[in-house]
């Protein structure tokens, strides 16, 4: 298997950082499938080395740690392992960086995160705020899912690019005291006013970037489960990562890309640049 060609770590203890990549379509409702193959693809496409936008890579820092093998038919085993062992690399000090998959798997790794009992604030991007309960596990129920997470602090959590939701969910939004921005926002302020917010509403906690790359307009990111229209600008999603690598957060992943319906590799290199931006410093 090829690895993410800025890894060049082979040594998982002095590094800080970690590529994982979690293969796995069984969260996912759409009729688009193919989100099994997005770690490899990002890992071939890092093979068009460029220099990121702002600050350098160590790329001695970076170790690839593979893609972690799955049950083909069991989504909760999934889940299980993607706890166990994301909780194993955030205790021992690791900013992981997680291809998937679909979006169930954030509810892996924010359970393994739960588990180091310190206050969290997810910063959520995405088309939709996945608050509702469905009949497939984990099927735009992840964050409402991770209601019975003690640990995720909800009041000081944010939701970024939401522009699909129903009401039951803008009502737990409202109830919880939840921001969130929508496309439009980010026309009417600046991405560093927005961040500036989000800085604020974190303060204190340890901070998790959960990133959906349907977030961005579909005419920029195709390669999608969920075409929504009216997102967020490549540039936007660009600045606001490269604004909140400073918070320190301990993780991102990114999510819902498939390969097989990108247009010129316009999606798989538009995540591979937002990786390049969250490790420079």
């Amino acid at each position: 298997m090829k690895k993410l060609i800025i890894a060049k770590s082979k040594n998982l203890e002095n590094s800080k950082y970690v590529f994982l990549g979690i293969p796995t379509d069984l969260g996912a409702k759409s009729q688009r499938k193919g989100r099994i193959k997005a770690p490899d693809k990002i890992r071939e496409l890092s093979e068009d080395w460029f220099i990121p936008l702002k600050g350098k890579l160590d790329e001695n820092k970076i170790y690839d740690a593979g893609n972690l093998k799955l049950n083909p038919k069991d989504i909760f085993k999934n889940i299980e392992s993607i706890k166990n062992v994301t909780q194993d690399y955030f205790k021992k000090g690791k900013t992981l960086i997680v291809q998937g998959g679909d979006c169930s798997i954030k509810y892996g790794i924010l359970s393994g995160l739960n588990e180091l009992n310190k206050k969290i604030s997810v910063v959520y991007i995405d088309s939709h705020p996945d608050l509702v309960v469905a009949d497939t596990p984990y099927y735009g129920s992840v964050m409402g899912d991770c209601l019975k997470l003690k640990n995720i602090d909800f009041p000081k959590s944010v939701f970024v690019g939401i522009r699909e939701t129903e009401e039951k969910e803008m009502k737990i939004i409202r109830d919880k005291k939840m921001t969130f921005f929508t496309p439009i926002d980010f026309k009417e302020k600046s991405v560093d006013e927005i961040f500036k917010i989000i800085k604020q509403k974190t303060k204190g906690n340890i901070v998790y970037i959960a990133l959906d790359i349907d977030s961005v307009d579909p005419s920029m990111a195709p390669a999608v489960g969920c075409i929504t229209p009216g997102g967020l600008s490549t540039t936007e999603i660009i600045l606001l990562i490269d604004k909140l690598k400073t918070l320190n957060p301990v993780g991102l992943d990114i999510t819902e890309f498939i390969p097989q319906y990108d247009v010129n590799d316009i999606t798989g290199k538009l995540i591979y640049r937002i990786i390049h931006e969250f490790i420079a410093r």
